[in-house]
C-alpha cells in the first residue's frame, strides 16, 4: 500500500512538497509505511514498531504472533505501536491492522529472524543481471533458499532528515529472493546465504545502495558533528542543512527571495514581459559532495525498522582519498548506529585492484590510498571488520564478478562474532607492528595465528578459492632506509611472522606490502584459512 503524507507541512516542507507535486490528502485512510508489506523479516529479539497514517481519533488495532497493540491516530494522522521483542520463526504468519472505521490490512507470510542493513555504492548494488560470475547457477538455487527476502530502497535523496516516511515511489516490496533475483544485490546475497545455511536463521536483506556514489551522501549530519577530523566539511555543510541555525537561516532568506521574485514575475507578465529573471537558488551541496543527502532519504526513513547489523561497499568513488576516508568512514558509523540508538556490527569490504600493475615498490597510486585508509578504519570503529578483496580485481573493471567470494569473506565476520562460530577465522593477515633488528624488518600481524602461507588465486574474477603454493617466494613487499627510497624486498615466513629484506638497505624503517593501484599476482602472502593479507604500509609518508 502506498504511503500518504497526510501530516501538516511546515513552510519549508511545504515549498518542497508543492515543488515536488505532493498534496496533502482530504482524509488519510488506515496505511503503513510501504516498509511493511508481504514477505517481510522482523528482527527477531528486539521491540518492532509498526507505523503508518489513519483518520485523525481512529482507533488502530496491531495483531501479529499472538501480539495484540492498539493506539489512536494522532491530529497529524500519524499511528505507531511497538511490538513486543519475537521469537526467530521460520513460518509465514500474518500481521492485521485494522481501524474503527473498517480499515483493514493483512500482511501474509512474515517470517522473523535477522535483518541486515546492506549498502553503498555499485559493489553492493551490483545485482545478478550485470553479469555475476556464477549468477545462473545461484539464480537456479534460489529456489531452495525461500526464508531469504529481499527490499531495495529508492534511489532518492533528500535536503532533511525523513524519520516518518519511507518513500513514497517505492516500486519493489519485500520479496522472496527467489522470486526477484535479478534484482537482488549479489554481495549481500551471498552474505545472506552464507549466514543462513549456517544458522538456518530468516534472513532479510534490507539495500540502501546507490551506483556511483560517494560515501559524504550516507553520512548524516550528526555523524558529521562527531568527528574533529571532519570540522571543515561540517562548516560548509552547517551553511546548507536545516538541522542547525546558520542553515534553517538560509532558508528563511530563499523563501523570502522566492516570495519576491514570484511577485516581479507576475508584474513583468501583466506588462507582458517574459523576459523572467532567473529564480533564486540557495542549495548548492556539490561543495560538500552532496552530504547527507542520501542518509535523509535512504537511510533515516528506516532507523526505526531493527536490524542485526550492516555491511558496506563502497570507496571506488572516494578512490583518490587517504586517510580522510578513515574519518568519514567513522562519521558513517557514528551516525548510523545513533540513529538506530545501539552499536550493531559494521562489516565492509575493501576495494580490489584495478587499472595496470604498477613496476615501481612501493609506489601506490590508484586506490591504493583508499584501500590503506579502509584498513586503518579498524582502529577506529569499534565492532567492525573488513575483508580484503584484493586478489578478486580486474585490471579493466572496478566490479569484480566474484561477489560469492566476497559475500561470503564478509559473512565469515558476522559468524564469528555474531553467531557462535568462535572456530571460523575472520580475515586474512592484518598489519599489526614492524620491528628492526639490524637490515631486517620484523613485520607482525593480526590473524596469523593459524600460520601464514604463499597462496595464489589463479584467476581473480571467479569464485574458485585461492591455492597454497608451498615452496614459493613471498611476492609485493618493498622496504626502505631513512632516505625513503623504496626497493624490492625478499620476504621470508618465519611462523606467525614476515622476516623483510634487501641488500640495498643496510638499515630498514618501514616496509610497504601489495601498496600498488594493481598488486595482482604479486600480492601472494595468505593465512592458512586461505584468506588474503591486506594491503598495507607501515610508515606515514
Amino acid at each position: 500500500m502506498v504511503f500518504r503524507k497526510g501530516y501538516i507541512m511546515g513552510k519549508y516542507a511545504l515549498l518542497f512538497a508543492v515543488a515536488a507535486g505532493f498534496a496533502a490528502p482530504v482524509f488519510a485512510r488506515l496505511e503503513t509505511v510501504n516498509l511493511f508489506s508481504d514477505f517481510m523479516v522482523l528482527q527477531h529479539g528486539m521491540q518492532i514498531p509498526v507505523w503508518g497514517t489513519g483518520e485523525q481519533g481512529a482507533k488502530i488495532r496491531v495483531e501479529f504472533a499472538g501480539q495484540v497493540k492498539e493506539t489512536v491516530a494522532d491530529g497529524s494522522w500519524r499511528w505507531k505501536v511497538v511490538l513486543d521483542p519475537l521469537e526467530i520463526s521460520t513460518d509465514g504468519m500474518e500481521m492485521e491492522i485494522s481501524d474503527d472505521l473498517g480499515g483493514r490490512i493483512v500482511y501474509r507470510d512474515i517470517l522473523v529472524g535477522d535483518v541486515w542493513l546492506c549498502s553503498g555504492q555499485s559493489n553492493m548494488e551490483m545485482n545478478f543481471n550485470w553479469g555475476v560470475c556464477d549468477g545462473d547457477k545461484t539464480i537456479a538455487e534460489a529456489a531452495e533458499y525461500p526464508l531469504i527476502r529481499h527490499v531495495k530502497m529508492a534511489n532518492e535523496t533528500s535536503i532533511d532528515e525523513e524519520r516518518f516516511v519511507v518513500s513514497t515511489h517505492w516500486n519493489t516490496r519485500w520479496r522472496r529472493v527467489c522470486d526477484d533475483m535479478g534484482n537482488v544485490t549479489a554481495c549481500g546475497y551471498y552474505f545472506a546465504r552464507s549466514v543462513f545455511e549456517k544458522t538456518g536463521i530468516p534472513i532479510g536483506i534490507l539495500e540502501a545502495a546507490w551506483s556511483g556514489c560517494k560515501i559524504e551522501p550516507f553520512i548524516s549530519y550528526y555523524g558529521y558533528t562527531t568527528v574533529p577530523e571532519l570540522a571543515p566539511q561540517l562548516e560548509k555543510l552547517s551553511e546548507l542543512s536545516p538541522q542547525c541555525e546558520k542553515g534553517r537561516a538560509a532558508m528563511e532568506w530563499l523563501c523570502t527571495q522566492l516570495e519576491q521574485w514570484t511577485a516581479d514575475s507576475r508584474r513583468r507578465f501583466a506588462a507582458g514581459d517574459y523576459n523572467v529573471l532567473r529564480n533564486p537558488q540557495l542549495w548548492d551541496y556539490s561543495s560538500v559532495d552532496g552530504a547527507t543527502a542520501q542518509y535523509n532519504r535512504m537511510i533515516a526513513p528506516v532507523a526505526a525498522f531493527p536490524v542485526k547489523g550492516a555491511i558496506w561497499y563502497q570507496g571506488c568513488s572516494n578512490g583518490g582519498e587517504g586517510d580522510s576516508y578513515v574519518w568519514k568512514m567513522r562519521a558513517l558509523v557514528n551516525g548510523w548506529r545513533h540513529a538506530w540508538g545501539y552499536d550493531f556490527p559494521f562489516y565492509y569490504a575493501q576495494i580490489a585492484a584495478l587499472e595496470e600493475p604498477g613496476e615501481e615498490p612501493g609506489r601506490g597510486g590508484g586506490f591504493a590510498p583508499v584501500r590503506e585508509a579502509q584498513r586503518k578504519a579498524l582502529a577506529v570503529i569499534g565492532n567492525c571488520g573488513m575483508a580484503s578483496t584484493i586478489d578478486a580485481g580486474d585490471r579493466y573493471d572496478i566490479h569484480p564478478k566474484s561477489k560469492k567470494l566476497i559475500g561470503e569473506r564478509l559473512a565469515l565476520w558476522a559468524l564469528n562474532r555474531d553467531y557462535g562460530f568462535s572456530d571460523i577465522v575472520v580475515s586474512g593477515p592484518l598489519f599489526k607492528s614492524l620491528e628492526i633488528e639490524g637490515d631486517k624488518a620484523i613485520v607482525s600481524f593480526d590473524y596469523a595465528d593459524c600460520g601464514l602461507v604463499a597462496a595464489e588465486k589463479k584467476v581473480p574474477m571467479d569464485n574458485e578459492p585461492p591455492v597454497e603454493t608451498p615452496g614459493e617466494a613471498l611476492k609485493g613487499f618493498a622496504i626502505a632506509g631513512e632516505d625513503r627510497v623504496w626497493h624490492w624486498a625478499n620476504a621470508e615466513i618465519d611462523g606467525d611472522k614476515v622476516v623483510v629484506s634487501s641488500g640495498q638497505v643496510a638499515k630498514p624503517v618501514a616496509v610497504r606490502y601489495a601498496y600498488d593501484k594493481n598488486p595482482l599476482f604479486r600480492a601472494n602472502l595468505y593465512n592458512k584459512a586461505l584468506l588474503p593479507a591486506s594491503p598495507f604500509k607501515s610508515d606515514d609518508w
